[in-house]
């Protein structure tokens, strides 16, 4: 493999994570947005009771999905029970489906970046262990520079898993 298709494969997938990064973060910050206006609407208590109305409001203030998640769900529980026929624009009808929705599509944004994120560490460590100039894969151990970045490389990929 030539360095130019190594340089070619590193450059896409580094600017895909960096890509997936971004619109993870986006999508993150529409789910954040979809609880602070359920929370301003609730700002009465009518669907939320006040304990769960603050625990929404530590939850957005967290950047926490999951919570936010739970909230919406108890006013969507709530709504169903106190409400016989929920409105189209409603809770149950659209809001918690649009949410969810936006979830799944989070999820796979991470899988996608998880993915990129091993790809580069393969891609990282054949570089590392191939010898340009003899053409040869390096037998035995590498030299110690080369398995400090292949540590270095792997604590990173597993600091992103993580985070994911």
């Amino acid at each position: 493999m030539s360095s130019d298709m190594i340089s070619i494969i590193l450059t896409f997938t580094g600017l895909t994570g960096v890509f997936l990064f971004f619109k993870i973060e986006k999508v993150t910050q529409i789910l954040l947005g979809d609880g602070q206006s359920v929370l301003d609407r609730e700002r009465n208590g009518q669907l939320l009771e006040k304990k769960y109305w603050k625990r929404l409001r530590d939850a957005i203030s967290r950047k926490n999905i999951y919570g936010v998640y739970e909230g919406l769900l108890r006013i969507t529980i709530k709504e169903i029970e106190t409400i016989k026929k929920p409105k189209e624009t409603g809770y149950s009808k659209r809001v918690l489906k649009f949410f969810e929705k936006t979830k799944k599509i989070l999820c796979c944004l991470k899988f996608f970046l998880s993915i990129i994120v091993i790809l580069s560490i393969g891609i990282i460590s054949n570089i590392l262990t191939y010898d340009q100039k003899s053409n040869q894969w390096i037998k035995g151990i590498p030299k110690p520079e080369v398995i400090l970045i292949i540590l270095f490389t792997l604590v990173t990929a597993l600091a992103v898993l993580y985070s994911i």
